[in-house]
């Protein structure tokens, strides 16, 4: 039976301790538009971020103060920012365990979850919308990074992370063919994110849609109109270009476009509900 606690564990007792501790931790709100004017307890703070009434703006100007605060002082508020984040780190966590073998420990998923949050803390950029959004996707890509690590030692591949040089880039592979389609404005960040989850790592429609606040239905058109601007983007790629970067790429613009049995779009997966 398992005594310790994972560090989502160790978070959220951490948080609970500063909600209810004798020191009174609080933001003044009073220069943010759509909050109450005065200071604002931790748990107030915890009831305005999780309640969907509250405007996406009034959350970036909260998430904007809190992130400040953990660069001038790392302790408490990395805890506090971690603390209130947890419903979206939980989330980056179950994501990234559908990748991992079998006897991957979920304290190390955990562990790899919470390194990419605290490293995005000092960059993130704090004008941009949605920044609570943009640190849980530094933890799902850390976490990831992680679970796809333990899939190639499990295979019998080579290791890079603890290589001296970095890897090679590995040519025609789906995540790079998504990373080309946001430069060239083809696809935003949220739908590679969306492509990646639901189709890449098996995500289904309803977990994807329960975890972002949208119906299954959203999820569906949304994934019906990013497939079709992949699709065009591809074919004009294609005819407008010979270039070695279009051939290595090739295979794998294809399996995110085309239809038959190597398309991701047209595979039926034990985790998809269509």
């Amino acid at each position: 039976m398992r005594t310790d606690k994972t560090p989502l564990e160790v978070v959220a007792d951490a948080f609970t301790t500063l909600i209810t501790g004798q020191e009174k931790i609080t933001v003044d709100a009073a220069k943010m538009s759509g909050l109450p004017d005065r200071e604002l307890s931790l748990a107030e703070i915890a009831a305005i971020l999780s309640n969907r009434d509250t405007t996406n703006g009034a959350k970036d100007a909260l998430w904007a103060e809190l992130v400040i605060r953990t660069r001038r002082s790392p302790a408490p508020w990395t805890f506090i920012c971690a603390g209130l984040a947890l419903p979206g780190l939980r989330n980056a966590v179950k994501k990234a365990a559908w990748l991992a073998p079998s006897y991957a420990e979920r304290a190390d998923i955990e562990s790899a979850a919470m390194e990419g949050f605290t490293t995005a803390l000092p960059d993130v950029d704090l004008v941009a919308p949605r920044i609570v959004r943009r640190l849980c996707n530094s933890a799902h890509t850390e976490a990831r990074r992680y679970a796809k690590e333990l899939g190639r030692y499990e295979k019998g591949l080579t290791s890079v992370v603890y290589e001296s040089r970095p890897p090679r880039r590995p040519d025609g592979h789906v995540d790079f063919v998504l990373a080309r389609a946001v430069s060239d404005n083809a696809i935003d960040e949220d739908d590679a994110r969306m492509i990646q989850d639901t189709f890449l790592d098996g995500q289904s429609v309803n977990d994807y849609a329960g975890a972002h606040g949208l119906s299954p239905d959203q999820v569906t058109r949304w994934r019906r109109r990013v497939r079709e601007n992949l699709a065009e983007w591809f074919h004009g790629e294609k005819d407008r270009a010979s270039s070695s970067r279009l051939a290595s790429d090739g295979n794998a613009s294809l399996q995110l476009v085309r239809r038959g049995p190597i398309s991701i779009f047209g595979r039926t997966s034990r985790y998809s509900p269509m």
